[in-house]
């Protein structure tokens, strides 16, 4: 599979809220996601998917690393650390880490979400770079309040 789009979401001050609603706006656009980063980050993330607002249900799921029960495997939004592990279907990744993940190969576009800290800029330009180093089409999206 050739590589496809990563969108570079910049300039926001806090991460996980840009994340809960980039996941929100995406899975009302019928898309099946996966969000990788750090297991703490992501546990974070599970907690405010499900209690950010009572009457918006957003259906995902939190992937420790031991494997999902068969009726699992359809939720359309997965959290995971291993987004090489996820079943086939699942085109949109978000990553959350501060290194470019593994398992690229199944998705089609990419959603790296970089916020204003100097630290998390300088690391945002190293995946920018390897992502360009291995053909993706790589665009920038500034976020204003």
């Amino acid at each position: 599979m050739q590589p496809g789009t990563v969108e570079f979401h910049h300039g926001m001050s806090d991460k996980l809220a840009y994340a809960q609603r980039l996941v929100r706006k995406a899975y009302r656009a019928g898309a099946r996601l996966v969000v990788t980063g750090e297991a703490l980050t992501l546990r974070t993330l599970d907690q405010q998917l499900w209690v950010a607002d009572e009457q918006d249900f957003i259906p995902h799921v939190l992937d420790a690393g031991n494997g999902l029960p068969p009726r699992l495997q359809t939720t359309p939004i997965w959290l995971t650390t291993t987004p090489d592990r996820v079943p086939e279907g699942h085109t949109v990744l978000v990553n959350l880490g501060d290194a470019v993940p593994d398992g690229l190969a199944g998705f089609h576009r990419l959603f790296e979400i970089v916020t204003h800290d100097p630290s998390d800029r300088q690391l945002g330009r190293q995946r920018w770079k390897a992502y360009q180093a291995m053909g993706w089409d790589v665009r920038p999206h500034e976020v204003t309040a």
